[in-house]
């Protein structure tokens, strides 16, 4: 990547003569000029043929070889495709001759020419041009790290910061909170772990990549399954399920998982938090975008009833 980012650097014929090893240059990516180059001398080919019938459907030229006239010897340059070049100033990786090249050329150059033709070869397709754009890649990839690392140190040394913690701020004092929810949550008779959500008896957390979503029970208001059906071409390729769990400030939290687990989550839910709306309809859909408040009061209503009936 280095010698493609640096560019080409002119390379003399007398030290191109005293090269016998390119691996070991520091800077390989060279320009060498010559004063004459030959007409093509080989050629790499691709041949394709139809699988069923064995005939030949196409022939693609991948790279043509040409050699540059040097005043005391003679260097392959290898081009892209099938391209004639007439330049006299070539570019690009100083690579050794491969030995397939040199033994096909055996036939087509006289004696005095394969005496003259140097062991190294000048390959103009090494360099594709993609290295900016990799470079590109790893500054962000490095940049985005760091910014992550400087993210985490200030949540280290203020946690009031973290995204969690201003979750939690809307039921009372963060860490207050937090050590309520640690209390329930070590208590393996009262917690459901199911796919990606945890379900305690006042609360439901749901793990997603860079965090996690923090609910009161008691926030809930609509609990439904999700099933996505995916096809190419009208072809049926598969099946996406998910959960998706409606709170009181009108966020639909989805949690991916399987259809066991769906039952899981539904019956779990429908225990601790009786008062939800269950399952999916299309009244309660047109509620959710159109009634919320409504639907909000007719939660609220059910919870009233709840604790009447459990004080009687």
């Amino acid at each position: 990547m280095f010698n493609e980012l640096a560019g080409p650097v002119p390379m003399s014929e007398s030290t191109l003569l005293k090269t016998s090893d390119p691996s070991k240059l520091w800077r390989y990516n060279v320009t060498v000029s010559a004063d004459q180059i030959s007409s093509p001398v080989y050629q790499d080919v691709n041949v394709y043929q139809n699988r069923d019938t064995g005939k030949q459907e196409r022939v693609e030229v991948t790279s043509t070889y040409q050699m540059l006239v040097l005043n005391d010897a003679l260097l392959m340059v290898r081009l892209r495709g099938d391209q004639l070049s007439t330049a006299k100033h070539h570019s690009g990786a100083l690579v050794m001759l491969p030995q397939d090249v040199r033994d096909n050329l055996g036939s087509n150059l006289s004696d005095s020419v394969r005496k003259s033709l140097l062991p190294v070869m000048l390959d103009e397709t090494r360099f594709d041009g993609t290295a900016p754009f990799w470079l590109s890649v790893f500054v962000c990839a490095i940049g985005f790290a760091l910014w992550n690392i400087k993210k985490y140190l200030n949540r280290r040394e203020n946690p009031s910061d973290h995204p969690i913690s201003a979750q939690l701020k809307k039921y009372g004092n963060p860490n207050q909170v937090a050590l309520e929810i640690e209390q329930e949550m070590k208590n393996p008779m009262a917690r459901a772990d199911i796919a990606c959500a945890i379900l305690t008896p006042s609360w439901l957390i749901i793990r997603t990549i860079w965090g996690a979503h923090v609910v009161k029970l008691e926030d809930l208001l609509w609990v439904y399954p999700k099933e996505v059906h995916h096809s190419i071409n009208f072809i049926p390729t598969g099946t996406s399920r998910s959960m998706i769990f409606g709170t009181n400030d009108k966020r639909l939290l989805e949690v991916s998982c399987s259809q066991r687990e769906i039952t899981k989550l539904m019956h779990t839910a429908a225990t601790l938090a009786p008062w939800v709306y269950k399952g999916y309809a299309q009244d309660v859909h047109a509620a959710w975008y159109n009634n919320f408040q409504e639907m909000c009061d007719n939660v609220e209503a059910a919870k009233q009833e709840l604790r009447m009936q459990r004080a009687a």
